[in-house]
């Protein structure tokens, strides 16, 4: 939260063992249109290089095995480190997903418990690439829409991982077009985290 906060992100909510992080952008709809697909967006603050960065500089904390099993008990510790010697990377991992759209930015809930938070298909669509780097591997995937808006520098150094075709829940099943939806390229920014973090050590 610290990392995203001090990149101008802010921290919404967290969704099952997730977190929702989010840099507003700035509107270009055109005055009178009613949105939709007239309206553009744009990071004239550089709003989506500093969402990338964040991601960046988190994969780089979480390298730091020490900062999160040092307050443990010598018992826990080692049991931790037992379970998970097999697997390769850091001992908390975390994936990201980094996608750009409209959202509604609203208090939901009752009289009892409010939670001020986002609302609408970009938040799914983000969660869903969260969730997809565990499929592809990958320490952070992101969307086409998301990497339109990294400076020319940033879009370069990125790499397609994939494509895929995204249906509506307003689609009919039975429609004769199968290849009727969203489609929506997947990228990722490679990072050699070990590297990273003896640079910083050095």
């Amino acid at each position: 939260h610290s990392i995203v906060h001090s990149y101008g992100g802010s921290a919404n909510k967290n969704v099952g063992d997730a977190f929702l992080l989010s840099w507003l952008l700035d509107d270009d709809t055109p005055s009178g249109s009613g949105g939709g697909s007239e309206a553009l967006l744009s990071a004239q603050n550089n709003q989506a290089d500093k969402a990338l960065l964040s991601v960046v500089r988190i994969c780089m904390a979480l390298q730091h095995d020490d900062y999160y099993i040092e307050a443990m008990s010598d018992g826990a510790r080692d049991a931790l480190l037992t379970k998970l010697k097999g697997r390769k990377g850091p001992v908390v991992q975390m994936g990201c997903g980094l996608h750009a759209g409209k959202a509604v930015q609203g208090a939901i809930g009752s009289q009892r418990k409010i939670d001020a938070t986002y609302v609408s298909e970009a938040v799914e669509r983000a969660e869903f690439l969260e969730s997809s780097t565990k499929k592809y591997g990958l320490k952070m995937l992101m969307s086409d829409s998301f990497h339109r808006l990294l400076h020319p520098s940033n879009r370069r150094r990125c790499r397609k991982v994939d494509q895929i075709l995204i249906k509506n829940d307003d689609d009919d099943e039975s429609d004769e077009d199968p290849m009727h939806g969203d489609i929506m390229e997947l990228l990722t920014f490679d990072m050699d985290i070990e590297a990273l973090w003896k640079n910083v050590n050095s």
